[in-house]
């Protein structure tokens, strides 16, 4: 079977399904993320290769779908700096407030402790998102 293209143009995260449309006619196919690889969500708008199936209605139904192009699923804002730079001026803050004893110590010693186990906790799906293994729900 030939590969074809298309674009993403609608999908239901929610629901785990969407719709490409083709790049050499006006159809739209049917996919379930099943069809997508691993550690990867499908966002509207992707380019992709698809490989044409139809079930037993004849309906068309998209498997086997890579993504292409460097595009990523997620939008790169550059905001890892002035993120860092707001959680320091945050945690300098609080150590000031310590310093001037309107706050107690310990206030901050748990602010510096819960940060490091959700750090940690964050890097460990982050790895197992990447290796494809059980990540932690987004209900926990």
């Amino acid at each position: 079977m030939s590969r074809r293209q298309g674009v993403l143009t609608d999908w239901n995260d929610d629901r785990g399904f969407g719709f490409i449309a083709s790049d050499t006619d006006s159809s739209r196919v049917f996919a379930h993320v099943s069809a997508f690889p691993r550690g990867r969500r499908p966002v509207t708008g992707s380019p992709v290769s698809y490989t044409e199936l139809h079930d037993e209605q004849g309906r068309a139904r998209a498997t086997n779908v890579r993504y292409l192009g460097s595009r990523s699923g997620r939008a790169k804002t550059g905001g890892t700096p002035l993120a860092f730079a707001v959680a320091t001026l945050f945690f300098i803050l609080v150590a000031g407030l310590c310093v001037l004893d309107e706050l107690p110590v310990m206030l901050l010693v748990a602010y510096g402790l819960l940060t490091a186990v959700a750090f940690l906790m964050y890097g460990a799906d982050k790895s197992a998102a990447r290796q494809g293994r059980w990540r932690t729900s987004e209900s926990t």
